[in-house]
């Protein structure tokens, strides 16, 4: 909800799989919280440790969710309940 911790994940999982895949800069992957909670924080430093020993950057910084976003992808079903709550 806070964009720390799996948002940040999926994001660095998505990107290592496109440049495995020789496709990276062909897609713009992204991630956003659902609340604002940490804006312009890095990702939790538990899940940039666990990540890297997987092969997976995570460097992005949270941000809260911008309904102009083309490719929404949940989580959770509280997330959809908060994303179409955004005006």
């Amino acid at each position: 909800m806070g964009n720390i911790c799996r948002s940040p994940a999926a994001e660095g999982i998505a990107k290592k799989f496109l440049e495995k895949k020789g496709l990276n800069g062909t897609i713009e992957i992204d991630s956003a919280g659902t609340l604002d909670y940490h804006t312009g924080e890095l990702p939790d430093s538990r899940m940039i440790k666990h990540a890297s020993k997987r092969g997976y950057k995570l460097d992005s910084r949270a941000r809260q969710f911008n309904p102009i976003m083309t490719l929404i992808i949940l989580i959770t079903s509280l997330q959809w309940t908060m994303i179409i709550t955004v005006k």
